[in-house]
């Protein structure tokens, strides 16, 4: 995506064990906020061939919308995990936590 040009982000997930409904959920309710961080469009598909892997798409403007989207999107992702792990034990992704 060049600086000043529009372009789309696809994000894959896949979900372990059995977390694809509440990866799903929290997907779903991350994605929403996209609009805020300069999105113009967003959404999450999830696999009808393999139920655990989804992509999340969104639209922005600029590189410069996503460069700032890009950090919320981090912070959301540590959200998800912290949330499946206190769902489901175990140390999914290895933070100590």
């Amino acid at each position: 995506m060049a600086l000043d040009s529009p372009g789309s982000v696809h994000i894959p997930w896949y979900a372990t064990g059995f977390r694809g409904d509440k990866l799903e959920a929290k997907l779903i309710e991350i994605a929403a906020v996209a609009p805020r961080y300069g999105a113009t469009h967003y959404a999450v598909y999830r696999s009808r061939d393999d139920r655990y892997r989804f992509l999340q798409i969104a639209d922005f403007n600029s590189k410069l919308e996503w460069e700032r989207a890009k950090a919320a999107t981090r912070d959301s992702w540590q959200r998800v995990s912290d949330t499946i792990e206190r769902a489901v034990p175990g140390d999914s992704d290895r933070d100590g936590k």
